[in-house]
This record gives structure tokens, C-alpha cells and sequence, in this order.
């Protein structure tokens, strides 16, 4: 807008103060206001559009994108909370299964035990009591009688010890026991297995049972002469604690000269010698 200072200048002396003086001056300043008043508002038009548009395009852009953040949000949500659950349900079971495995090793080596410190059976036969007659004698489990022969192949180093015994036919023959065994007075005794509990290294005995129940004992085997010796083992450690079962010189423990490192919690186990290859055999 043009400057109109000239118009409106006053001149000391010459300038009449009067209606004709004011008034167009008047009339030309209103018109002037009145045209940036006018141009004023739409300015403001304008910014209001151009600020109307702005947050339409700015809401139709970014909603979407909210939108799916917002989704994203709820799903993380919902795998955390499914990881807590699935995280929970698998320390449950790991618990359960523990216990349950703790309960089996229990009941295994109660039976073990039990097992171990029975061994006989009450399986009889007919034999000679001495005196002319005959009594019912109770023969050792690892044992088996068929035929008018008592089968004494799980005793090792049999020696000629007879009885008589039933034949099935109404008759008797005689039957042959291992060295094992004892009879007296019409009674077939079994050896009995000894059980003792070790906690520092020692020399282990043919029919004899150990429970070792301290870290680091060296156990040293008898020197193996037949098949079928058998030493036995429980494993009474827990955790990360071994022990070392090793062979008599030039003899073996599952093919390995320098023995047998025991790492099994609470397990049990036999080794039986195999004399064709000086081996001591876990069974």
C-alpha cells in the first residue's frame, strides 16, 4: 500500500481547520484501515485452512501407523503374558518330574537293597537229612533245579558237595551244589551277602556289598580267579562327588586298565568278573 503522507499534511498558517480539512483525510485513512481489516481476516481464513488441512493430512497419515502400533503393543503384551504362563507350567513340570524321578531312584534302591540283602528264594527240594530220612531244603534264588539236578552255574568255583534230591519220576538222584553252599541236618544254607558303608578308600571283597558315601575313596578290586565273582556297589553321593573303582594289576573294569569313575547319583550297580578276558563287567 502506497504511502499518502502529502495528503494529510498540515501547513502552519496556510491549513484551515475546518470539515473540509478533516473529513477527507478521515475518509482516506478509514478506507485504509477498512481495506487491511479486510485483507486481515483473510489472512486468518487462510492460516485456519491451511491449519485445518495440515492436521487432516497429518490425522489420515498417521493413524494408520498408530493404529498398528497400538495393535503391536496389545500383542507384545499377549506373548509376554503367554511366555509367563508357558515359563510357569514348564517350572511345574520340571518340579513334578524331579519329584517323581527322586521318588523312583528312592523305590529302586529300597529294592535294590532288599534285593541285595535277601537274595534266596524258597524254592525246595527233597534231600537226605542225615539220619536215613529226608527234608524239605530251601535253595538260593540264583538257582534252578530241573530233572533230578540242582543248576548251581550262578555260584562260582563249585566243588562235589551232593544231596539227594526228587527226580520228577517218583525217585532220587543226586545233585551237586556250589562251595557256596552249606548242608547241615536237612538244611541247604546260601551264602549271605555282607553290606557295609565306606568313606575312605579301601580293598573290596568277593560277596560283599559297599555303600560309599564320601567323595574321592578309591576302591581296589580283588584279583578275579573265575567267572561269575561279583563285588556291588551303591553309590550313596550326591551332586557333582565321584568315586574310583580300579582293577588289581594287569586285570581290567569294562575293558579299561585304569578303572571306573562312579559320577551316578545314588545308583547301584554289580561288577561281575569274566575271567576269558580279565575283565570286570557292570551289570
Amino acid at each position: 500500500m502506497p504511502l499518502s503522507f502529502d495528503k494529510y499534511r498540515f501547513t502552519d498558517g496556510q491549513t484551515a481547520l475546518s470539515a473540509g480539512t478533516f473529513n477527507p483525510r478521515f475518509q482516506d485513512l478509514d478506507t485504509r484501515i477498512a481495506a487491511l481489516e479486510a485483507l486481515n481476516i483473510a489472512w486468518q481464513a487462510a492460516v485456519q485452512t491451511l491449519t485445518d488441512f495440515g492436521l487432516a493430512r497429518l490425522d489420515s497419515v498417521l493413524s494408520p501407523t498408530f493404529a498398528t502400533l497400538n495393535q503391536d503393543v496389545a500383542n507384545a503384551a499377549a506373548s509376554v503374558a503367554s511366555i509367563d504362563a508357558s515359563q510357569s507350567a514348564a517350572l511345574a513340570a520340571v518340579a513334578t518330574w524331579q519329584a517323581q524321578t527322586l521318588a523312583a531312584i528312592t523305590a529302586w534302591e529300597n529294592a535294590l537293597q532288599a534285593t541285595a540283602l535277601a537274595m534266596l528264594g524258597t524254592t525246595a527240594i527233597l534231600a537226605g537229612n542225615g539220619s536215613g530220612g529226608f527234608a524239605s531244603v530251601a535253595i538260593g534264588a540264583g538257582l534252578s533245579y530241573a530233572n533230578g539236578t540242582l543248576n548251581t552255574a550262578a555260584i562260582p568255583a563249585l566243588n562235589s558237595a551232593a544231596l539227594l534230591a526228587g527226580d520228577g519220576k517218583g525217585g532220587f538222584t543226586s545233585a551237586t551244589v556250589g562251595s557256596g553252599l552249606s548242608y547241615s541236618n536237612g538244611t541247604l544254607s546260601a551264602p549271605t551277602l555282607a553290606w557295609s558303608a565306606k568313606s575312605a578308600s579301601f580293598a573290596a571283597a568277593f560277596q560283599n556289598g559297599y555303600y560309599v558315601i564320601a567323595a574321592g575313596v578309591v576302591v581296589t578290586l580283588p584279583v578275579g580267579t573265575a567267572d561269575g565273582q561279583q563285588v556291588l556297589f551303591i553309590n550313596g553321593l550326591s551332586g557333582a562327588s565321584t568315586f574310583t573303582i580300579v582293577p588289581s594289576s594287569g586285570q581290567k573294569v569294562m575293558g579299561d586298565s585304569n578303572g571306573l569313575t562312579v559320577d551316578i547319583t545314588y545308583g547301584g550297580f554289580a561288577l561281575i568278573y569274566f575271567a576269558a578276558t580279565s575283565d570286570w563287567r557292570v551289570f
